[in-house]
């Protein structure tokens, strides 16, 4: 938690003395908030690759948001537990307003692209929305899916040691799949065991994406020289 985060554990962490902590950051919330922007950047620069390839349909494009949200929870838990941490109100009452509205932005844009993704399928005729859903709703609905699922898999994970890695990823692919088929989402093709029936060149273009993330995050934690 906040209160449990120090600039001894964290100059324990870096392997610096607290002092030359203190040379380039005056608090440990600016130390979170540099490494909070730092993440929210690479997320949103994934994300825009993502929505960006026109040569997928859009529910191709809504796997690799998924599979890149797996990446993240999986590889880079950390960052994405200081994420948390940066939205928590004994943190946020500490933080400049303008670093606040930086990282506030880079999640509306996030959110944006999700938005932008379900508003191009529906155009397309990919989607046909049923009622009384809309495309905020299931912008919204899948976010929640995704964040939901890894939430509640971290609460009770301990407490009989039901969830691994695998359990949580096919709960969460069989959810957004599920709500976005009810949705209307009709078009995405699942085999009769429920799972995505790719061709094999969108198959690839998701692995590839997936891998793209992966390296991104290993050059991410790379020591800098």
């Amino acid at each position: 938690g906040y209160h449990n985060v120090t600039m001894d554990l964290i100059a324990k962490q870096v392997e610096y003395s607290k002092g030359t902590v203190y040379q380039h950051y005056a608090s440990k919330e600016a130390i979170i908030s540099a490494l909070c922007m730092r993440f929210g950047t690479h997320v949103l620069s994934w994300f825009e690759q993502a929505v960006a390839d026109d040569s997928v349909p859009c529910y191709v494009k809504m796997l690799m948001i998924m599979e890149s949200e797996i990446v993240i929870h999986e590889y880079a838990s950390a960052d994405h537990d200081l994420i948390t941490l940066f939205k928590s109100q004994a943190f946020s009452s500490k933080v400049d307003d303008t670093i606040l509205q930086k990282m506030n932005g880079n999640i509306e844009q996030i959110i944006r692209l999700v938005h932008e993704v379900v508003g191009e399928a529906e155009a397309s005729g990919e989607l046909v929305i049923q009622s009384p859903a809309t495309i905020d709703s299931i912008t919204m609905g899948c976010w929640a899916m995704i964040e939901g699922t890894y939430e509640i898999a971290d609460k009770h994970t301990y407490e009989k040691g039901n969830f691994t890695a695998k359990q949580i990823k096919q709960v969460m692919r069989a959810n957004c799949l599920m709500f976005l088929r009810g949705c209307g989402w009709q078009s995405i093709p699942l085999q009769p065991d429920g799972q995505v029936s790719l061709d094999p060149e969108y198959r690839q273009k998701i692995q590839d994406f997936k891998q793209y993330c992966c390296t991104q995050i290993d050059q991410m934690y790379q020591p800098a020289h």
